[in-house]
């Protein structure tokens, strides 16, 4: 019988015009826009990846400005699985504003969902976040931390594989045939060795 791909729902938050959508567009199709232009309201961009010899079924919101207006609710946050809090490095604000996003998500989404602090445009020179800081920063809530380019592809994919992999390790995928936990699909599967991309 054929096995079901394990789905993973995952969500991107931060400031509005932190580069949220470029950095979901060089994941899923590989391309970078200088300006990318999508209508008020959630957007799915879905992938299939292979981590370990496991198909990974991914389906990621976009919050597509609706952050622009603080518009996100408990109905957004439910059933996530993970999530990427992003910042500018070339704006202070939106660091600081990190710390906004990441209360919301505590409060809002599941109790095991996975964060990953995510800093965007690392292709700027006019960085002005101190990433010594941000790393502290980080380090002390016990999360994980990228500096990121959607325009020259640096760290973006393995951004996102990060934060799949670490979903998979909290709902207790491992090796060698062990189960997830009983709140989450229940078929067992069996990981190899390596990492890539479909």
């Amino acid at each position: 019988m054929i096995k079901d791909n394990i789905k993973l729902k995952l969500t991107i938050i931060g400031d509005w015009n932190v580069g949220k959508s470029s950095l979901l567009y060089r994941f899923f199709n590989d391309v970078f826009y200088e300006q990318t232009k999508l209508s008020m309201g959630e957007h799915f961009f879905y992938k299939t990846v292979l981590i370990r010899g496991e198909s990974i079924d991914l389906q990621i919101t976009d919050t597509s400005g609706m952050e622009k207006f603080r518009s996100l609710n408990n109905s957004f946050y439910s059933n996530l699985d993970g999530i990427l809090i992003v910042y500018d490095i070339s704006d202070q604000e939106t660091f600081e504003n990190t710390k906004l996003w990441l209360n919301e998500a505590n409060k809002l989404a599941p109790k095991d969902c996975i964060k990953i602090i995510v800093a965007s445009k690392f292709d700027l020179e006019n960085k002005v976040v101190d990433s010594n800081i941000v790393k502290s920063y980080a380090d002390n809530l016990n999360l994980k931390f990228f500096e990121t380019s959607s325009k020259n592809s640096i760290n973006v994919e393995e951004t996102f594989i990060t934060l799949v992999e670490d979903i998979l390790l909290k709902k207790n995928y491992q090796f060698n045939n062990i189960t997830k936990n009983k709140n989450n699909q229940d078929e067992d599967f069996n990981k190899k060795k390596g990492c890539s991309i479909n």
